[in-house]
C-alpha cells in the first residue's frame, strides 16, 4: 500500500522483499501467462513479501519446469481491504493533522510515520478481521499451531508488517 507523495516524500506499508523473490515470482507468473510454459522454481527460500503477495492475490495450481506441483490458494485481498479503509479515513486524518503540518507544528516525517503506522495497523486488522474464504481441511491438518483462521497461523506474517518512508 502506498500513499501519494507528500512533497517528494512518501510512505509505503507492507513487507520489504529483501531477497526479491516476490518480484521474481511475479515475473515468472507474467511469463507463464504470456507463453503458457511452466517456469523454473525460485531455488531459494521465499521472502515474507512473496508469501503476503500470494495470500493476497491467490495462486492457481500448476507445476514448475522440474515437475514440482503446487496447489491453488484462494485470493484473500487483505491489502485492498486495508487500502479501502485508509481511503475512507483519510479525510478525517487530513482534517485533524493538515493544520499542524502546514503550520510547522508537525514535520512531514512525523506525519508520514503516523500514516505508516496507521497503514500497518489497517493491514493487520484486515488480516485478522476480514471475511475470507475458509481454509481447506488439508491446510488445517497441516498447520503447526492448529486453528482454522485464514491468514493467521504462526502470526509471523502479521507481526512483520512494517512501513517505510521514501524521500
Amino acid at each position: 500500500m502506498e500513499l501519494k507523495k507528500l512533497g517528494k516524500m512518501s510512505v509505503r506499508a507492507g513487507w520489504v522483499d529483501g531477497n526479491v523473490t516476490a518480484a521474481e515470482a511475479y515475473a515468472h507468473l507474467m511469463e507463464k501467462k504470456a507463453t503458457g510454459k511452466d517456469q523454473p522454481a525460485l531455488g531459494r527460500p521465499v521472502s515474507i513479501a512473496l508469501i503476503a503477495r500470494t495470500l493476497n492475490y491467490g495462486r492457481e495450481p500448476g507445476q514448475t519446469i522440474s515437475g514440482h506441483k503446487y496447489g491453488r490458494i484462494p485470493a484473500r485481498p487483505f491489502m485492498q481491504l486495508a487500502e479501502k479503509k485508509m481511503a475512507e479515513n483519510m479525510p478525517k486524518i487530513l482534517k485533524a493533522y493538515l493544520p499542524e503540518l502546514l503550520s510547522g507544528k508537525m514535520s512531514k516525517t512525523a506525519f508520514l510515520e503516523m500514516l505508516g503506522s496507521m497503514m500497518a495497523g489497517e493491514i493487520k486488522d484486515a488480516m485478522t478481521n476480514g471475511q475470507w474464504a475458509p481454509l481447506s481441511p488439508k491446510t488445517i491438518k497441516r498447520r503447526r499451531h492448529g486453528g482454522s483462521q485464514p491468514l493467521i497461523d504462526t502470526g509471523t506474517l502479521r507481526a512483520s508488517v512494517s512501513f517505510e518512508i521514501e524521500k
